[in-house]
Order: structure tokens, then C-alpha cells, then sequence
């Protein structure tokens, strides 16, 4: 009975050592894969015709800072997303969308809050911030793809956008 084990152990051993040998010089980078969900940055940028390929903005802005953010699995498929603050000529002339509610928690890049000039109160989560301001209906901003939301009107006027797809 020993040797009929034996017979039958041994080839899927050889093949088994086969391919751990074919695959020990495998220069794969598996961390790549590590998470496939992990959230990758885009750029910052501050170009506002850029921006305004990503959504839908009134005529007058005189400055703006945005990244774009992706979270794709293995297979392609996931979401992206851009996150944006922008400071208006005008600010009353901006059709600011129906108001929703005031005071929002939300989680906002490093770049974002240097860059805004507000006072954003961090809560007990790293990244994530109290945003003082008035969340607007996103309708006003959002363009294909990019249909979902959160529009921010802050104190000073200046908006916060924060898009995706999904």
C-alpha cells in the first residue's frame, strides 16, 4: 500500500516543484496587489479649463485647486472621483442649487485645507474634517460622469466640490 502512495505522491510532488521553480524567478511586483481598492491620487492642479472639462462652473472664477481620485479593482471597475475648491468673482451669482442642510462632516485632502483658507474643525478621524458651510443640491455642478456629490458653500463663499461617479 506504501508503494501505490508513493507512486501517486511523486508525480504531483515533481510537477508542484516544477512550477515553485518556474516562479521563483517571477520579477511580479505582488505588492501592486496588495489592495486593490486603495484610492489613487491624481495631480493637483489648478487649472480651471481642466476643471471645467470634469464639471459645470459659472463664468466668473478667479481661482480654483483640484485633484481627480480613482478606486478600481483588479478588473477595472470601480469609481473615481474629484475633489475641488473654488473661489468666485461673484459668488451671489451663482445659482447655488437647493440648500440641503448646513454644517457637513467630510473627509478632505491634505492639499484641501491648506489651500481653502477656511477653518475646518478635524474630528476624532484622521482625514476627516467639519466643513462650516451650507451643502447644496449637487445638480448645479455635475456633468456626465460625474453625477454624484456634495457641493459646499462655505462662509467665505468659496465652493467645495466633491464628485464622483458612483
Amino acid at each position: 500500500m506504501r508503494q501505490a502512495i508513493e507512486k501517486r505522491v511523486w508525480p504531483l510532488a515533481m510537477i508542484v516543484s516544477a512550477v515553485l521553480l518556474s516562479l521563483s524567478g517571477c520579477s511580479c511586483d505582488l505588492a501592486a496587489y496588495a489592495d486593490p481598492h486603495a484610492v489613487k491620487l491624481g495631480p493637483v492642479s489648478s487649472d480651471v479649463n481642466g476643471l471645467r472639462k470634469l464639471c459645470t462652473l459659472p463664468p466668473g472664477v478667479k481661482s480654483c485647486q483640484w485633484q481627480t481620485w480613482s478606486r478600481m479593482d483588479q478588473h477595472g471597475f470601480g469609481d473615481w472621483g474629484l475633489h475641488a475648491i473654488v473661489e468666485l468673482d461673484e459668488p451671489d451669482s451663482f445659482a447655488w442649487g437647493e440648500v440641503l442642510r448646513d454644517v457637513e462632516v467630510v473627509k478632505l485632502p491634505n492639499w484641501m485645507v491648506d489651500f481653502a483658507g477656511e477653518t475646518f474643525a478635524p474630528t476624532a478621524v484622521d482625514g476627516e474634517f467639519v466643513v462650516d458651510g451650507t451643502l447644496h443640491d449637487p445638480a448645479s455642478v455635475t456633468k456626465s460622469p460625474l453625477l454624484n456629490g456634495k457641493v459646499i458653500q462655505t462662509p467665505q463663499k468659496r465652493l467645495i466640490l466633491m464628485l464622483y461617479t458612483m
